[in-house]
C-alpha cells in the first residue's frame, strides 16, 4: 500500500516537472533582441524592443525621462505631465496663476484655467457675461454665452419678442413662426389658402387640388366631360378609354 502511494506521488511530481518544462519558458521574460540598447525590453512586434517604463527613445538609445519639479510620469512612461495647478512650459512646470472668476483645469499643456460659468475670457481675465432680458446663459465656449428664451429672437445684444400673426404659431425652435394648416405666410401675415368649389386642401395645407371629375384651371376646378366608351382615370383628373377602344381627339373609337 505504501509503495503504491510513493509511486503515485513520484508520478505526480514527474508530471508537474514536465508541465513546468513547457510552461516556464512561455512565462519567463523574453531576452532582449541582440543590438537593443540598454534600458529596453523585448517585444513581439516591430524591431523587437522598446524603451522600458521611465525611459524614452533618443536616436538609437533609451534615455531616462528627466522629471522637472511638480511633474509626474505619463501612463506610458515615455513622457511627463505637470501636476494640477501647474502647466508645461518647455522643460519645466510653471505655476498657474488663476484669475478671479476662473477655475484651474487639468489641461497642463495650455493655460491651465478656464472661466467659471457666467464669465468669458478677455485679455487674460474673466469678465461677467452681460445677459439681456428674456435670455439665459448657455455655458458654451463659443458665441455670446447666452440665448434668447422661447418666443424671442436675438437682435444685436438684445432679445426682441417674436410677433406671431393670427393663424400662426411658434415653430419647434421657438425662434420663428409658421402658419396653421390651411394658411400660407405672406409677409408678416397668415393668409387663408383660397380653395375653389369642387376643390380640397392638399396634405401640406398650403395648396389645393380638384375633386375627382374636375381639373384645375387657373384658380378654379372645372368639370370635364367623359365621352362614350370611356371612364375616369385612376386619380380622377382625366379620362381613359375602355378596353378595346383607343383615344382619338376627344372620343374613344374601336381599335
Amino acid at each position: 500500500m505504501i509503495d503504491r502511494l510513493i509511486q503515485a506521488c513520484l508520478s505526480i511530481v514527474a508530471s508537474a516537472l514536465v508541465v513546468a518544462a513547457f510552461v516556464a519558458p512561455a512565462n519567463a521574460q523574453r531576452p532582449v533582441t541582440a543590438g537593443a540598447p540598454d534600458n529596453s525590453i523585448a517585444t513581439t512586434y516591430g524591431r523587437g524592443w522598446e524603451c522600458a517604463h521611465g525611459f524614452t527613445e533618443w536616436g538609437a538609445d533609451c534615455r531616462k525621462v528627466e522629471l522637472p519639479s511638480n511633474a509626474f510620469l505619463s501612463s506610458l512612461g515615455s513622457d511627463w505631465s505637470c501636476e494640477r495647478g501647474y502647466r508645461r512650459a518647455k522643460d519645466a512646470c510653471v505655476e498657474v496663476v488663476v484669475p478671479v472668476n476662473a477655475n484651474p483645469t487639468n489641461d497642463g499643456h495650455t493655460k491651465g484655467w478656464a472661466c467659471a460659468r457666467g464669465f468669458t475670457e478677455s485679455n487674460g481675465r474673466c469678465d461677467a457675461i452681460a445677459v439681456p432680458a428674456n435670455a439665459f446663459l448657455t455655458g458654451y465656449l463659443f458665441g455670446p454665452g447666452w440665448e434668447c428664451e422661447r418666443g424671442y429672437a436675438a437682435q444685436g445684444d438684445n432679445c426682441r419678442a417674436i410677433l406671431v400673426p393670427e393663424h400662426g404659431y411658434l415653430d419647434r425652435s421657438g425662434r420663428a413662426w409658421v402658419c396653421e394648416f390651411g394658411y400660407v405666410g405672406v409677409g408678416d401675415a397668415c393668409i387663408a389658402v383660397p380653395v375653389p368649389a369642387n376643390g380640397y386642401l392638399k396634405g401640406s395645407g398650403t395648396d389645393w387640388a380638384c375633386d375627382r371629375g374636375f381639373t384645375r384651371k387657373e384658380s378654379a376646378c372645372v368639370a370635364f366631360a367623359v365621352p362614350d366608351n370611356a371612364h375616369l382615370a385612376t386619380f380622377g383628373e382625366g379620362w381613359e378609354c375602355n378596353r378595346g377602344f383607343v383615344r382619338r381627339d376627344e372620343a374613344c373609337v374601336r381599335r
